[in-house]
């Protein structure tokens, strides 16, 4: 038989290596998902991240935040504005801005790296700062927005470290996983009594986008706070998973127990491991660990094969 090499270049590699990265993540959250559905919500990822304000989703979004804070006076106080990645929560920025006062969001080192010098030839660069959590001045450029009643912005879910590794988190039920998220910033802000408002974006069927606003609040316990707001994110993230990205994250934050594949044995069910093509070698991708294991090519084809069939039944892929 002959090998079947995968250049990077190749098409069907790059989608492959694609895939396994989104099947894997979302494990996480939801294992019972086969491949087909989870390529189906990364599509629908793709969709939302493309989507732009329009006029009226601008004007009407724009006059549910005026009514919310017309009575408080968050220019003032500053305020901490927690949210998840949901929806095209990448407009949440630019919805913010309207607030007419320098925004800081708090991105991880990735996103920092991909952004910032764009940021810095737009318009938005004098409204906009971004602080990357992973660097190690992070927490005193916080502190300073802080202590001048500046505005944050924070998506919990991916972008304040590595969640297992956090020294403050508190630990949330998922489904029947453990969830870790950073209490670092909550704790923060009751100790500046700093306000905060859950916020994040969806899209409703056959509705216009929707802006979920929770309430505005001092936090008197920061764990208790925490809870409260995952428990409002929750509800929409069952409703509306396809919607919710930072199942993209949460691969730092659970962690299921390694299964060892062994040389002698072909893994144990389909799609509990994804072929993973890495130049002209052979890999397969385990979705509960996120660990490769190099294999012959008789195997990684078989996979392949499976996975293809699934894809092309669906979607026509491949």
């Amino acid at each position: 038989m002959n090998l079947i090499t995968h250049s990077c270049r190749d098409s069907t590699a790059f989608k492959f290596r694609e895939i396994a990265h989104y099947t894997t993540n979302i494990y996480g959250v939801f294992p019972e998902l086969t491949t087909a559905q989870c390529y189906e919500m990364m599509q629908t990822q793709h969709w939302l991240q493309r989507l732009a304000l329009t006029k009226k989703d601008r004007e009407d979004l724009n006059r549910q935040l005026s009514a919310f804070i017309a009575p408080l006076d968050v220019t003032q106080k500053g305020c901490i504005w927690f949210s998840f990645h949901m929806g095209p929560y990448h407009l949440l920025p630019h919805l913010l801005l309207e607030l007419n006062v320098k925004l800081y969001v708090l991105v991880s080192q990735q996103v920092y790296d991909d952004y910032s010098q764009e940021l810095s030839l737009t318009q938005y660069n004098e409204n906009i700062c971004l602080i990357n959590v992973q660097d190690r001045a992070a927490i005193w450029h916080i502190n300073y927005a802080l202590k001048s009643r500046l505005q944050l912005l924070v998506y919990l879910d991916g972008n304040m470290g590595l969640g297992q590794q956090l020294k403050h988190s508190i630990q949330l039920p998922l489904g029947d996983r453990w969830w870790s998220l950073s209490s670092v910033l909550a704790t923060l802000a009751q100790y500046h009594q700093i306000p905060v408002v859950p916020i994040w974006l969806l899209i409703k069927p056959d509705e216009s986008m929707q802006l979920k606003l929770g309430k505005m609040q001092i936090i008197t316990d920061a764990t208790v706070f925490l809870q409260d707001l995952f428990l409002q994110f929750y509800h929409d993230l069952l409703h509306y998973p396809a919607q919710w990205k930072g199942w993209l994250f949460v691969h730092h934050d659970i962690r299921s127990t390694p299964i060892k594949l062994k040389e002698t044995k072909k893994p144990a069910s389909y799609p509990q491991f994804i072929p993973y093509p890495i130049s002209d070698q052979y890999f397969l991708l385990e979705r509960t660990t996120g660990l490769f294991y190099p294999v012959d090519a008789l195997l990684y084809q078989h996979i392949m094969r499976e996975m293809k069939t699934e894809l092309n039944l669906n979607f026509e892929l491949f």
